[in-house]
């Protein structure tokens, strides 16, 4: 048996103290953890790696992202970090040149609060002047709404209503799962296209640190592509994932239960969209938005919905989680959840819990509820999230230290594509709560920096029922490592990279 070590390093195994020495790896596990001389007493120093001081730490798990996602944006028109209405439009026009016939534009990534002369959403007919011969879709970064040219619409014309509130035919405005059930209509690339941008974006997610994530949006493509990926060569990746309610039938009558699969795949269970974003005003507030007088968001299911979907799945001995980002969705989800027995033993989470209240907190804690998190949310939201929900919401709004003194496990993740999944620059979020202005969010939700790493190794393994074998280092778990170009500390977060992953054991990748 190979075996590889770590030596001169700053070990954070997560669980445990922090000591300076290294760390032998062997057969894909850790094997030995101890001083510099003692490591080096029992291999040769072509087997050691010197990290001179440097940070060695478990590998970075994201609980919440969506890698088909990602794997789209590299194929489709991606409008990230657009700052107006009329640099969208350029865009758009310029991608047009490159389309054949029929062939959907899709773009997504707009943000309307970056745009600093309008800040509103696009309409159909500013998307028709640049591209009418061809239907178009594009998305806002949030996922939950989404804007069709006329062309579109056409073709649509069999699952478009106007009487469906998710549905405005005057300004080409498509929400929540409309947008979702149009998204699938769209053909998709050949899977050999997709796959090649799989292993890519694995690949980029390698050289963040990212050695296990969890796809929060299954689908039968996802799993098509993460299978065709695993057969490829020997590639190893770790993706857990939740499927959509589409797909519980299925599950329930194939027998599958959580963490069926490969080492490389498994399905964890069921995710449900209780409700939408707050940058798009459809995340269900229990009172009505601040500067949306009347509207309260959309709840995509009542209460008893939800539940016939929870019991489902919890006797299948599925996990269940859910999104909720409105305090009125939360309520409903946490009530839900309160009416399933044991649905404690699969650990049910909630995904987001940007804003709640104490009743809700208490409450997930009595269930014991995970919440599944995103803090780099703060760099991003912060700026206007006090025009959507006003003053008086605040006290519970993006509270993750509530949520920690409550007993609650916070897992961390970022919802990649909507924001960056660098785990360096969430953890950097938590401790700091900066915002895209400079300012600090609510100072008194600031974690520590040790509360902060747990979030993206330990604590979101336990969210997906691995804390047991991945999440932190210690003799005998999967020697999953992620080396710092630096020391890490609570000063240095927003200048620190990532120099080396291991996944497995295997190098994965090194810019060391």
């Amino acid at each position: 048996m190979k075996r590889t070590a770590f030596v001169n390093a700053d070990v954070f195994p997560v669980v445990g103290e922090r000591y300076k020495g290294g760390v032998i790896v062997g057969d894909g596990r850790i094997l030995y953890m101890g001083s510099n001389d003692s490591i080096r007493a029992m291999l040769s120093e072509d087997d050691v790696i010197d990290l001179g001081g440097k940070t060695l730490l478990p590998g970075f798990i994201d609980s919440h992202i969506h890698p088909f996602g990602l794997i789209m944006q590299t194929l489709n028109l991606d409008l990230t970090d657009i700052r107006s209405l009329s640099e969208l439009m350029d865009i758009v026009e310029d991608r047009v040149r490159k389309l054949e016939p029929g062939e959907w534009l899709v773009g997504r990534g707009w943000d309307d609060t970056l745009f600093g002369d309008k800040k509103r959403f696009p309409e159909r007919d500013e998307i028709d002047r640049v591209v009418s011969e061809n239907p178009a879709i594009l998305v806002r970064t949030c996922g939950h709404v989404g804007v069709l040219n006329t062309k579109a619409i056409g073709l649509l014309s069999d699952v478009l209503d106007e009487k469906d509130e998710n549905f405005d035919l005057q300004t080409g405005l498509v929400k929540e799962n409309l947008l979702e059930r149009i998204i699938d209509m769209i053909p998709l690339p050949p899977y050999t296209k997709l796959v090649d941008a799989a292993e890519h974006v694995f690949r980029n997610m390698f050289k963040l640190g990212l050695t296990t994530v969890v796809d929060m949006g299954g689908k039968d493509a996802n799993l098509r592509v993460y299978q065709r990926l695993a057969a490829r060569q020997h590639f190893p990746f770790r993706v857990r994932v939740y499927m959509m309610p589409e797909h519980l039938s299925d599950m329930i009558n194939l027998g599958v239960e959580h963490r069926f699969g490969s080492s490389e795949v498994k399905i964890m269970g069921l995710k449900v969209l209780m409700d939408g974003s707050l940058g798009a005003r459809t995340a269900y507030l229990a009172m009505p938005y601040a500067d949306n007088g009347g509207n309260k968001g959309i709840l995509n299911y009542s209460e008893q919905e939800l539940l016939d979907m929870v019991k489902r799945a919890n006797e299948a001995g599925l996990q269940v989680v859910a999104h909720v980002i409105g305090d009125g969705a939360a309520f409903v989800t946490v009530s839900a959840f309160g009416k399933v027995d044991g649905i404690q033993y699969l650990r049910p989470r909630l995904e987001h819990c940007q804003i709640l209240s104490k009743e809700i907190v208490d409450r997930m804690a009595q269930l014991g509820v995970i919440a599944s998190v995103q803090p780099v949310f703060v760099f991003y939201d912060a700026p206007w999230v006090v025009e959507r929900i006003g003053e008086e919401r605040l006290g519970y709004a993006y509270a993750w230290k509530k949520l920690k003194d409550a007993g609650i496990v916070v897992s961390g993740g970022s919802d990649a594509p909507v924001c960056s999944c660098n785990p360096l620059k969430g953890i950097w979020s938590a401790v700091t709560r900066v915002d895209r202005n400079g300012n600090v969010f609510t100072p008194k939700e600031r974690l520590s920096l040790l509360e902060s790493v747990k979030m993206f190794t330990i604590d979101a393994a336990y969210s997906i029922f691995e804390e047991s074998d991945i999440g932190s280092i210690e003799v005998g778990k999967k020697a999953d490592m992620v080396a710092l170009s630096g020391k890490l500390d609570e000063n240095n977060l927003d200048r620190l990279q990532v120099i080396l992953t291991m996944v497995d054991g295997e190098i994965v990748f090194s810019s060391f």
